[in-house]
Protein backbone atom coordinates (compact mmCIF):
# COMPACT_ATOMS: atom_id res chain seq x y z
CA UNK A 1 0.00 0.00 0.00
CA UNK A 2 1.18 3.74 -0.28
CA UNK A 3 2.66 5.97 2.93
CA UNK A 4 1.73 8.47 3.57
CA UNK A 5 3.97 10.20 1.59
CA UNK A 6 3.89 8.69 -1.58
CA UNK A 7 0.12 9.40 -1.37
CA UNK A 8 0.66 13.14 -1.11
CA UNK A 9 3.26 13.02 -4.30
CA UNK A 10 0.66 11.55 -6.25
CA UNK A 11 -2.08 13.78 -5.15
CA UNK A 12 0.50 17.09 -6.25
CA UNK A 13 0.90 14.67 -9.49
CA UNK A 14 -2.14 15.08 -10.76
CA UNK A 15 -2.84 17.97 -10.12
CA UNK A 16 -0.03 19.19 -11.74
CA UNK A 17 -0.84 17.22 -14.90
CA UNK A 18 -4.22 19.02 -14.19
CA UNK A 19 -3.00 22.38 -14.44
CA UNK A 20 -0.96 21.18 -17.71
CA UNK A 21 -3.93 19.62 -19.10
CA UNK A 22 -5.83 22.92 -18.67
CA UNK A 23 -3.37 25.21 -20.64
CA UNK A 24 -2.86 22.69 -22.90
CA UNK A 25 -6.30 23.08 -23.95
CA UNK A 26 -6.12 26.43 -24.07
CA UNK A 27 -3.40 26.53 -26.34
CA UNK A 28 -4.70 23.88 -28.48
CA UNK A 29 -7.98 25.67 -28.84
CA UNK A 30 -6.10 28.80 -29.91
CA UNK A 31 -3.93 26.98 -32.51
CA UNK A 32 -6.64 24.90 -34.39
CA UNK A 33 -8.49 28.07 -35.07
CA UNK A 34 -6.31 28.98 -37.84
CA UNK A 35 -6.68 32.82 -40.10
CA UNK A 36 -6.12 33.01 -43.43
CA UNK A 37 -6.51 29.64 -44.74
CA UNK A 38 -10.15 29.93 -45.33
CA UNK A 39 -11.06 26.77 -43.76
CA UNK A 40 -13.31 26.78 -40.78
CA UNK A 41 -12.35 25.49 -36.94
CA UNK A 42 -13.32 22.09 -36.06
CA UNK A 43 -16.48 21.44 -34.44
CA UNK A 44 -14.25 20.74 -31.74
CA UNK A 45 -12.88 23.65 -30.88
CA UNK A 46 -16.00 25.32 -31.03
CA UNK A 47 -17.45 23.63 -28.01
CA UNK A 48 -16.23 25.14 -25.46
CA UNK A 49 -18.44 27.11 -23.02
CA UNK A 50 -16.62 28.68 -20.64
CA UNK A 51 -17.96 32.05 -22.02
CA UNK A 52 -21.35 30.51 -22.32
CA UNK A 53 -21.48 29.52 -18.68
CA UNK A 54 -20.41 33.36 -17.78
CA UNK A 55 -23.00 34.72 -19.60
CA UNK A 56 -25.55 32.08 -19.16
CA UNK A 57 -25.67 33.28 -15.29
CA UNK A 58 -24.14 36.48 -15.33
CA UNK A 59 -26.11 38.61 -18.45
CA UNK A 60 -30.05 40.28 -17.55
CA UNK A 61 -30.21 41.94 -20.69
CA UNK A 62 -33.65 42.25 -22.54
CA UNK A 63 -33.73 40.96 -25.89
CA UNK A 64 -34.37 43.18 -28.88
CA UNK A 65 -37.79 43.85 -29.91
CA UNK A 66 -36.45 43.34 -33.58
CA UNK A 67 -37.41 39.61 -35.22
CA UNK A 68 -34.22 38.28 -37.06
CA UNK A 69 -35.57 35.38 -39.57
CA UNK A 70 -34.44 33.60 -42.81
CA UNK A 71 -35.56 33.46 -45.92
CA UNK A 72 -33.56 30.54 -47.68
CA UNK A 73 -33.51 29.14 -51.28
CA UNK A 74 -33.82 25.46 -50.73
CA UNK A 75 -34.05 22.07 -53.19
CA UNK A 76 -36.77 20.56 -50.84
CA UNK A 77 -38.82 23.60 -51.51
CA UNK A 78 -37.58 25.89 -54.42
CA UNK A 79 -37.88 24.64 -57.89
CA UNK A 80 -34.90 22.59 -59.99
CA UNK A 81 -34.56 25.30 -62.51
CA UNK A 82 -34.46 28.40 -59.25
CA UNK A 83 -31.70 26.23 -57.55
CA UNK A 84 -29.42 25.87 -60.56
CA UNK A 85 -30.09 28.45 -63.03
CA UNK A 86 -28.10 31.70 -61.96
CA UNK A 87 -30.51 34.00 -64.24
CA UNK A 88 -34.11 32.41 -63.56
CA UNK A 89 -32.93 32.26 -59.85
CA UNK A 90 -32.36 36.14 -60.04
CA UNK A 91 -36.31 36.78 -61.58
CA UNK A 92 -37.43 34.29 -58.68
CA UNK A 93 -36.06 36.43 -55.97
CA UNK A 94 -36.87 40.15 -57.85
CA UNK A 95 -40.77 38.32 -57.00
CA UNK A 96 -39.68 37.84 -53.72
CA UNK A 97 -38.39 40.96 -52.55
CA UNK A 98 -41.84 42.18 -54.09
CA UNK A 99 -43.47 40.46 -51.93
CA UNK A 100 -41.43 41.04 -48.64
CA UNK A 101 -42.16 44.64 -49.17
CA UNK A 102 -45.98 43.56 -49.23
CA UNK A 103 -45.46 42.04 -46.38
CA UNK A 104 -43.65 45.25 -44.59
CA UNK A 105 -40.22 43.78 -43.71
CA UNK A 106 -38.38 46.67 -42.63
CA UNK A 107 -34.76 45.23 -44.07
CA UNK A 108 -33.63 42.81 -46.64
CA UNK A 109 -30.18 41.71 -46.38
CA UNK A 110 -28.98 39.52 -49.33
CA UNK A 111 -26.45 36.88 -48.36
CA UNK A 112 -25.83 36.35 -52.36
CA UNK A 113 -22.73 36.84 -54.74
CA UNK A 114 -24.36 38.41 -57.79
CA UNK A 115 -21.73 38.59 -60.70
CA UNK A 116 -22.02 41.11 -63.48
CA UNK A 117 -20.67 37.94 -66.30
CA UNK A 118 -23.33 34.99 -64.95
CA UNK A 119 -26.17 36.31 -66.96
CA UNK A 120 -26.29 37.90 -70.31
CA UNK A 121 -26.50 42.34 -70.35
CA UNK A 122 -30.39 42.19 -71.46
CA UNK A 123 -31.51 39.06 -69.36
CA UNK A 124 -34.67 39.69 -68.09
CA UNK A 125 -33.69 38.30 -64.12
CA UNK A 126 -30.94 40.57 -63.90
CA UNK A 127 -33.01 43.66 -64.84
CA UNK A 128 -36.21 42.53 -62.82
CA UNK A 129 -33.87 42.06 -59.79
CA UNK A 130 -32.05 45.42 -60.40
CA UNK A 131 -35.38 47.41 -60.38
CA UNK A 132 -36.90 44.76 -57.55
CA UNK A 133 -33.83 46.37 -55.56
CA UNK A 134 -34.38 50.25 -56.36
CA UNK A 135 -37.65 50.45 -55.85
CA UNK A 136 -37.60 48.59 -52.19
CA UNK A 137 -39.54 50.28 -49.37
CA UNK A 138 -37.46 48.01 -47.18
CA UNK A 139 -34.01 48.86 -46.64
CA UNK A 140 -31.77 46.42 -48.80
CA UNK A 141 -28.55 45.29 -47.77
CA UNK A 142 -25.96 43.14 -50.08
CA UNK A 143 -22.84 41.08 -49.24
CA UNK A 144 -19.53 41.90 -51.38
CA UNK A 145 -17.46 39.14 -51.72
CA UNK A 146 -13.66 38.43 -51.07
CA UNK A 147 -11.21 36.34 -51.97
CA UNK A 148 -8.06 34.66 -49.40
CA UNK A 149 -4.74 35.58 -50.17
CA UNK A 150 -1.03 34.76 -48.62
CA UNK A 151 -0.73 36.87 -45.50
CA UNK A 152 0.88 40.08 -46.57
CA UNK A 153 1.56 43.38 -44.91
CA UNK A 154 0.94 46.67 -46.18
CA UNK A 155 0.33 49.76 -44.82
CA UNK A 156 1.33 48.56 -41.54
CA UNK A 157 -1.14 45.94 -41.65
CA UNK A 158 -1.33 42.43 -41.71
CA UNK A 159 -4.20 40.84 -44.28
CA UNK A 160 -5.35 38.21 -46.26
CA UNK A 161 -8.77 39.43 -47.75
CA UNK A 162 -8.39 40.76 -51.31
CA UNK A 163 -11.16 42.82 -53.01
CA UNK A 164 -10.20 42.75 -56.99
CA UNK A 165 -11.83 44.98 -59.15
CA UNK A 166 -15.47 45.19 -59.73
CA UNK A 167 -16.66 42.67 -60.99
CA UNK A 168 -20.36 42.49 -58.73
CA UNK A 169 -23.49 43.15 -60.85
CA UNK A 170 -24.65 46.82 -60.25
CA UNK A 171 -27.16 47.23 -57.87
CA UNK A 172 -28.39 50.54 -56.40
CA UNK A 173 -27.56 50.23 -53.09
CA UNK A 174 -25.30 52.61 -51.08
CA UNK A 175 -22.09 51.81 -49.92
CA UNK A 176 -23.02 52.01 -46.40
CA UNK A 177 -25.74 49.08 -47.04
CA UNK A 178 -22.85 46.97 -48.59
CA UNK A 179 -21.03 44.42 -46.25
CA UNK A 180 -18.35 41.85 -46.71
CA UNK A 181 -19.51 38.28 -46.23
CA UNK A 182 -16.32 37.03 -44.87
CA UNK A 183 -17.49 35.07 -41.66
CA UNK A 184 -14.30 34.77 -38.89
CA UNK A 185 -13.00 31.00 -38.86
CA UNK A 186 -14.18 30.72 -35.47
CA UNK A 187 -17.98 30.59 -35.51
CA UNK A 188 -18.38 31.82 -32.20
CA UNK A 189 -17.46 34.91 -33.21
CA UNK A 190 -19.76 37.59 -34.54
CA UNK A 191 -17.45 39.79 -37.57
CA UNK A 192 -17.97 43.26 -37.38
CA UNK A 193 -15.03 44.58 -39.86
CA UNK A 194 -12.44 43.28 -41.82
CA UNK A 195 -8.92 44.87 -42.95
CA UNK A 196 -9.04 44.25 -46.89
CA UNK A 197 -6.70 44.73 -49.51
CA UNK A 198 -8.66 46.58 -52.40
CA UNK A 199 -6.89 46.34 -56.16
CA UNK A 200 -8.64 48.00 -58.89
CA UNK A 201 -6.04 48.59 -61.85
CA UNK A 202 -8.65 50.61 -64.32
CA UNK A 203 -9.06 52.56 -61.27
CA UNK A 204 -5.50 52.74 -60.27
CA UNK A 205 -6.68 51.65 -56.38
CA UNK A 206 -4.08 49.84 -53.99
CA UNK A 207 -4.94 50.53 -50.68
CA UNK A 208 -6.24 49.18 -47.47
CA UNK A 209 -9.93 49.53 -45.90
CA UNK A 210 -11.21 48.26 -42.81
CA UNK A 211 -14.56 47.48 -44.63
CA UNK A 212 -18.08 46.45 -41.96
CA UNK A 213 -19.40 42.97 -42.57
CA UNK A 214 -23.09 41.84 -43.80
CA UNK A 215 -24.40 41.52 -40.52
CA UNK A 216 -22.78 44.61 -38.78
CA UNK A 217 -24.17 46.96 -41.93
CA UNK A 218 -27.58 44.97 -41.30
CA UNK A 219 -27.95 45.48 -37.99
CA UNK A 220 -27.08 49.44 -37.87
CA UNK A 221 -29.97 49.95 -40.84
CA UNK A 222 -31.91 48.18 -38.45
CA UNK A 223 -30.98 50.50 -35.23
CA UNK A 224 -28.41 53.24 -36.65
CA UNK A 225 -27.57 53.66 -32.59
CA UNK A 226 -27.18 49.93 -31.38
CA UNK A 227 -23.81 50.23 -33.55
CA UNK A 228 -22.60 53.14 -31.15
CA UNK A 229 -22.46 51.24 -28.44
CA UNK A 230 -19.21 51.55 -26.58
CA UNK A 231 -18.41 47.56 -26.48
CA UNK A 232 -18.66 47.41 -30.21
CA UNK A 233 -16.62 50.73 -31.09
CA UNK A 234 -13.71 48.86 -29.24
CA UNK A 235 -14.18 45.73 -31.06
CA UNK A 236 -13.60 47.83 -34.13
CA UNK A 237 -11.03 50.07 -32.90
CA UNK A 238 -9.17 46.60 -31.82
CA UNK A 239 -9.52 44.78 -34.44
CA UNK A 240 -10.71 41.90 -32.26
CA UNK A 241 -14.07 40.15 -33.18
CA UNK A 242 -16.51 39.45 -30.22
CA UNK A 243 -17.70 36.55 -28.96
CA UNK A 244 -21.70 35.91 -29.44
CA UNK A 245 -23.82 33.45 -28.05
CA UNK A 246 -26.76 31.61 -30.55
CA UNK A 247 -29.94 31.73 -30.69
CA UNK A 248 -32.30 29.65 -32.27
CA UNK A 249 -33.16 31.49 -35.73
CA UNK A 250 -34.14 28.22 -37.63
CA UNK A 251 -37.48 28.28 -35.73
CA UNK A 252 -38.28 31.32 -37.95
CA UNK A 253 -37.01 30.30 -41.30
CA UNK A 254 -39.08 30.33 -44.48
CA UNK A 255 -38.69 28.99 -48.07
CA UNK A 256 -38.80 31.55 -50.16
CA UNK A 257 -41.19 29.66 -52.42
CA UNK A 258 -44.27 29.30 -49.67
CA UNK A 259 -43.33 33.07 -48.68
CA UNK A 260 -43.86 34.09 -52.15
CA UNK A 261 -46.84 31.51 -53.17
CA UNK A 262 -48.12 30.28 -49.89
CA UNK A 263 -47.47 27.59 -47.17
CA UNK A 264 -49.24 24.98 -49.46
CA UNK A 265 -47.30 25.59 -52.41
CA UNK A 266 -45.07 22.74 -53.83
CA UNK A 267 -42.10 22.59 -56.19
CA UNK A 268 -44.64 22.38 -59.49
CA UNK A 269 -46.37 25.78 -59.03
CA UNK A 270 -45.89 28.39 -61.62
CA UNK A 271 -44.07 31.03 -59.62
CA UNK A 272 -43.96 33.26 -62.28
CA UNK A 273 -47.76 34.16 -61.51
CA UNK A 274 -48.81 33.08 -58.37
CA UNK A 275 -49.85 35.32 -55.92
CA UNK A 276 -50.41 34.85 -52.05
CA UNK A 277 -52.57 36.85 -50.06
CA UNK A 278 -51.55 34.78 -46.53
CA UNK A 279 -51.27 37.20 -43.80
CA UNK A 280 -47.21 37.02 -42.23
CA UNK A 281 -47.31 38.66 -38.83
CA UNK A 282 -44.44 36.99 -38.13
CA UNK A 283 -42.95 39.04 -40.75
CA UNK A 284 -44.56 42.34 -39.72
CA UNK A 285 -41.36 44.73 -39.40
CA UNK A 286 -38.89 41.90 -39.34
CA UNK A 287 -35.44 41.56 -40.63
CA UNK A 288 -35.05 39.26 -43.27
CA UNK A 289 -31.66 37.37 -43.96
CA UNK A 290 -31.87 36.04 -48.01
CA UNK A 291 -30.02 32.95 -48.48
CA UNK A 292 -29.00 29.42 -49.68
CA UNK A 293 -30.18 26.09 -47.79
CA UNK A 294 -28.26 24.04 -50.53
CA UNK A 295 -26.22 21.17 -50.34
CA UNK A 296 -22.96 21.55 -48.61
CA UNK A 297 -22.03 24.99 -49.97
CA UNK A 298 -21.62 27.81 -47.35
CA UNK A 299 -22.16 25.06 -44.76
CA UNK A 300 -19.87 25.75 -41.69
CA UNK A 301 -18.79 23.57 -38.60
CA UNK A 302 -21.13 23.54 -35.16
CA UNK A 303 -20.98 22.12 -32.08
CA UNK A 304 -24.92 21.91 -31.79
CA UNK A 305 -26.01 21.15 -35.41
CA UNK A 306 -24.22 17.55 -36.08
CA UNK A 307 -24.25 18.52 -39.91
CA UNK A 308 -22.90 21.83 -39.41
CA UNK A 309 -24.69 25.08 -39.95
CA UNK A 310 -25.55 27.44 -43.17
CA UNK A 311 -23.77 30.80 -43.84
CA UNK A 312 -27.00 32.51 -44.19
CA UNK A 313 -28.16 31.12 -40.41
CA UNK A 314 -25.04 32.69 -38.98
CA UNK A 315 -25.65 35.85 -40.41
CA UNK A 316 -28.98 36.14 -38.94
CA UNK A 317 -27.42 34.99 -35.75
CA UNK A 318 -24.88 37.72 -35.55
CA UNK A 319 -27.81 39.97 -36.40
CA UNK A 320 -29.50 39.30 -33.78
CA UNK A 321 -26.77 39.45 -31.21
CA UNK A 322 -25.83 42.92 -32.34
CA UNK A 323 -29.41 44.17 -31.70
CA UNK A 324 -29.71 42.05 -28.49
CA UNK A 325 -25.99 43.08 -26.97
CA UNK A 326 -25.21 39.72 -26.84
CA UNK A 327 -21.70 40.43 -28.34
CA UNK A 328 -19.32 40.23 -25.28
CA UNK A 329 -15.46 41.27 -25.37
CA UNK A 330 -12.64 39.25 -23.41
CA UNK A 331 -11.39 41.50 -20.60
CA UNK A 332 -7.57 40.08 -21.08
CA UNK A 333 -5.68 38.76 -24.48
CA UNK A 334 -4.36 35.25 -24.36
CA UNK A 335 -0.87 36.24 -23.40
CA UNK A 336 -2.64 38.87 -20.47
CA UNK A 337 -4.58 35.37 -19.38
CA UNK A 338 -0.96 33.56 -18.93
CA UNK A 339 0.68 36.50 -16.97
CA UNK A 340 -2.14 36.53 -14.45
CA UNK A 341 -1.79 32.68 -14.01
CA UNK A 342 1.85 33.33 -13.68
CA UNK A 343 1.37 36.16 -11.30
CA UNK A 344 -0.87 34.33 -8.86
CA UNK A 345 1.54 31.29 -8.88
CA UNK A 346 4.25 33.23 -7.65
CA UNK A 347 2.22 35.03 -5.28
CA UNK A 348 0.74 31.44 -4.18
CA UNK A 349 4.46 30.42 -3.64
CA UNK A 350 4.80 33.95 -1.44
CA UNK A 351 2.03 33.23 1.00
CA UNK A 352 2.48 29.31 1.29
CA UNK A 353 6.05 29.94 2.38
CA UNK A 354 5.66 32.91 4.38
CA UNK A 355 1.97 32.14 6.12
CA UNK A 356 1.18 29.52 8.02
CA UNK A 357 -0.36 26.71 8.85
CA UNK A 358 -0.72 25.58 5.57
CA UNK A 359 -4.20 24.95 5.54
CA UNK A 360 -5.23 28.87 7.05
CA UNK A 361 -3.30 29.88 4.15
CA UNK A 362 -5.18 27.10 1.52
CA UNK A 363 -8.52 28.88 2.81
CA UNK A 364 -7.50 32.49 2.68
CA UNK A 365 -6.11 31.58 -1.53
CA UNK A 366 -9.62 29.73 -2.17
CA UNK A 367 -11.46 32.41 -0.90
CA UNK A 368 -9.71 34.82 -2.50
CA UNK A 369 -10.22 33.07 -5.91
CA UNK A 370 -14.03 32.83 -4.61
CA UNK A 371 -13.88 36.99 -4.85
CA UNK A 372 -12.65 36.85 -7.99
CA UNK A 373 -15.38 34.45 -9.77
CA UNK A 374 -17.79 36.67 -8.13
CA UNK A 375 -15.94 39.70 -9.84
CA UNK A 376 -15.96 37.94 -13.24
CA UNK A 377 -19.90 37.52 -13.19
CA UNK A 378 -20.18 41.02 -11.96
CA UNK A 379 -17.84 42.44 -14.99
CA UNK A 380 -19.77 40.39 -17.29
CA UNK A 381 -23.39 41.81 -15.95
CA UNK A 382 -22.45 45.39 -16.17
CA UNK A 383 -19.39 45.93 -18.57
CA UNK A 384 -20.05 42.52 -20.94
CA UNK A 385 -16.36 41.68 -20.48
CA UNK A 386 -15.20 38.55 -20.31
CA UNK A 387 -12.58 37.35 -17.57
CA UNK A 388 -12.27 33.36 -19.21
CA UNK A 389 -13.25 30.93 -16.85
CA UNK A 390 -9.96 28.81 -18.13
CA UNK A 391 -8.27 31.25 -16.71
CA UNK A 392 -9.92 30.95 -13.28
CA UNK A 393 -9.47 26.53 -13.65
CA UNK A 394 -5.96 27.03 -13.60
CA UNK A 395 -5.75 29.71 -10.87
CA UNK A 396 -8.17 27.30 -8.93
CA UNK A 397 -5.72 24.46 -9.87
CA UNK A 398 -2.11 26.36 -8.65
CA UNK A 399 -4.17 26.69 -5.68
CA UNK A 400 -4.20 22.88 -4.90
CA UNK A 401 -0.76 22.26 -6.66
CA UNK A 402 1.06 24.57 -4.39
CA UNK A 403 -0.83 23.64 -1.11
CA UNK A 404 0.09 20.24 -2.03
CA UNK A 405 3.48 21.03 -2.44
CA UNK A 406 3.69 23.01 0.69
CA UNK A 407 1.95 20.18 2.84
CA UNK A 408 5.20 17.57 0.99
CA UNK A 409 7.47 19.28 2.91
CA UNK A 410 6.04 20.18 5.88
CA UNK A 411 5.62 16.46 6.53
CA UNK A 412 9.43 15.59 4.68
Amino acid sequence: MFTMHQLKLLLQSLAYLTLVFFLLYEVDEKTKIEECTGFDAPAIALARSDYDFLIKYGTFDEPSNRRVVVVALDPEFEPEKVISNFCTQREFTARVIDRLNELKVSVIALDKIYMRDRCDENDIGTQNLQNAIKTSRAIITVGIDTRIEPKTHLNNRDLCLLLHGDSGLPLDVPDDRRGLLRLDPNTRLAPLAWPVHIVNEEKKINTVEDLPTLSFVTARAAEPQIVRAKRLEHAIRSGQQPYSTRVDIQSHSFSALQILCGAKASRSIDWRNCKSEEPRQELDQAIVMFGDHIGDADRHPDARELGGIYGVDLQANYVAAILDKRCYMPLMSSTANLLFVGIALLLLHVCFHFFKPVWRTFIFAVSAWTVIVALSFIIVSFTGYLFTTWVQGVTLSTIFVTALHYWTIKED
